[in-house]
């Protein structure tokens, strides 16, 4: 009996705890279940966003393009309106331009043509036959008016027709040649020889020749006397600012020997320079046997060479002096007419400028509303990878949790049948 009732025992445990393998395989049928349906909401609706994004990455990629071909049109419309802006500003400096040269003509073109005048008047009276003469002694005037008979191709002209300088080299070359500003220049020496005849023989009066042609001794000579007998200085390039005369005036080619004979141991200098021959600017000669000669000369043409040089120079400004009153009275004329078509100019660039404001204001609007619609679809696009990301994330262990499960109803089957088999046996 008591066998009896130990077998009932154990077949009321057997069958509990079948009952309760059978509510835990339930429980965890219904928990497989559960996650499953999870899954397959989970699933739909990561499917959903991946969709979701994939298409907003494409608007957002389609978006910035737009936005680079808008800020493209954009930039190229601020250029525009840039180019049109200095366009607009140069043809109002020109019409500006052309109107205070047009006042300042009309206020000096009288003035203008007075001064051309005064230098006519001044270069018909440096031109002046009887004046340039009173310059030459009466000997070397005769011989240039070819008054002694002497044979053609024995004078060659006066010395002054051989040189030229800038204005600020003048006094100082007139200085240097002060002797010689009134000379002739002959062939060569026999040429001289016959002119000193001739001059005896009429009794012409003075007059001091130079021979074109000059000794060969001299001719050949490349150094001055001062400089190869000079014990202070050593060389020529230890000096400093002096250079030697010839250097800083203009000598005929036929000339340039004959010059080097008169000029060529002469220097530009402030002062005296030891050993030297030397001319200042303001025309005082310090010579290297340690005389002094100042040339102030009383008027412009005081000197055959100063009024040839003075001609010269008158010559340029009055031909520069002419073409600009040529000039002046040509603007003058067609002042009205340009000044109409400067002003027309203006307006038009005026409008373009205007147009150029009005396109880049509307592609500004433009970019701005395309790049507002960017923005958005990027914080839009921003927020579907968020969600989807959270939603991965949560459901990253339901697969596991799943086969956990699975694995837990089997194990409870297992125990339950094997509950079942015994009490059957028993």
């Amino acid at each position: 009996s008591a066998q009896i009732d130990e077998l009932r025992r154990s077949l009321q445990e057997a069958r509990s705890e079948s009952v309760a393998c059978d509510r835990h395989a339930t429980e965890v049928r219904d928990e497989i279940a559960r996650l499953e349906t999870q899954a397959r909401e989970a699933l739909m609706k990561r499917e959903r966003l991946a969709s979701e994004v994939e298409q907003l990455e494409a608007s957002s990629a389609t978006a910035a393009q737009t936005l680079a071909e808008v800020q493209s049109r954009l930039d190229a419309a601020r250029t525009a309106e840039e180019g049109a802006a200095a366009a607009s500003e140069a043809a109002e400096e020109r019409k500006a331009a052309l109107a205070s040269e047009l006042e300042t003509l009309r206020a000096n073109f009288g003035q203008m043509q007075a001064e051309a005048a005064a230098k006519e008047a001044q270069l018909d009276l440096l031109n002046d036959t009887k004046a340039a003469g009173d310059a030459f002694a009466a000997g070397a005037q005769a011989l240039l008016d070819g008054a002694l008979g002497l044979p053609e191709g024995t004078v060659l002209g006066s010395l002054a027709d051989r040189f030229d300088a800038p204005p600020e080299y003048r006094i100082a070359l007139e200085a240097a040649l002060r002797a010689w500003l009134d000379a002739v220049v002959v062939k060569d020496a026999a040429a001289a020889q016959a002119a000193v005849a001739a001059l005896l023989d009429k009794k012409a009066g003075s007059a001091r020749l130079v021979s074109l042609e000059t000794p060969s001794i001299l001719k050949d000579s490349k150094t001055p006397n001062a400089l190869k007998d000079s014990k202070d200085v050593k060389d020529l390039n230890d000096l400093k600012d002096v250079k030697p005369l010839l250097d800083c005036v203009t000598v005929a080619d036929d000339f340039k020997d004959a010059a080097k004979v008169l000029l060529g141991d002469v220097l530009v200098a402030a002062g005296p320079v030891p050993g030297f021959t030397a001319v200042t600017a303001q025309g005082v000669v310090y010579r290297a046997d340690g005389t002094v000669d100042v040339w102030m000369p009383g008027t412009a043409a005081a000197s055959p060479l100063s009024r040839k040089m003075l001609i010269s120079e008158t010559t340029a400004s009055l031909d520069a002096l002419k073409a600009k009153v040529e000039a002046g009275r040509q603007t003058l004329a067609t002042g009205a007419e340009q000044s109409a078509a400067l002003a027309e100019q203006a307006r038009n660039a005026a409008a373009a400028l205007a147009n150029a404001r009005r396109a880049a204001a509307q592609a500004e609007g433009e970019h701005a509303g395309v790049k507002r619609d960017a923005e958005a679809l990027s914080a839009r696009l921003a927020r579907a990878r968020a969600d989807l990301d959270a939603l991965k994330a949560a459901n990253a262990g339901d697969d596991a949790r799943r086969a956990a499960l699975a694995d837990d109803l089997e194990a409870t089957l297992a125990k339950r049948d094997a509950l079942m088999d015994r009490t059957a046996q028993q």
